[in-house]
């Protein structure tokens, strides 16, 4: 016996289904916080290689005389700042969850006590 999906119904459960699928990426980042870090030091080493051959990559932006090699180091410059912030409060973050269990289990402990 089939059943009948009422258009609102449809709605919902295609809704649902995309609130499912965006929250795919987010999931994967809370399981592996350092892939963000990792993704934003690997594109800003990629922009640093890409600025030493930025005019023979991008002939437009140097047809408007544009300056391709600095925008390409300026990115690679901010994205490393981001990535190195990133990796260094993930690490804070990680040390803080560590030492608020220690402290959970010895205020347990210490209760367990007295």
């Amino acid at each position: 016996m089939k059943k009948k999906y009422i258009p609102s119904e449809q709605s919902n459960m295609h809704s649902m289904h995309q609130n499912n699928h965006r929250q795919q990426p987010y999931l994967l980042f809370r399981r592996h916080p350092i892939l963000i870090s990792i993704f934003l030091l690997a594109s800003a080493g990629s922009f640093v290689v890409v600025s030493f051959h930025a005019d023979a990559l991008f002939p437009i932006l140097s047809l408007l005389n544009m300056p391709t090699t600095l925008i390409c180091r300026l990115a690679a410059i901010v994205l490393g700042i981001c990535g190195t912030l990133t990796s260094i409060i993930s690490v804070l973050e990680r040390i803080d969850d560590r030492n608020g269990i220690r402290l959970f289990m010895r205020t347990q402990a210490k209760e367990q006590q007295v």
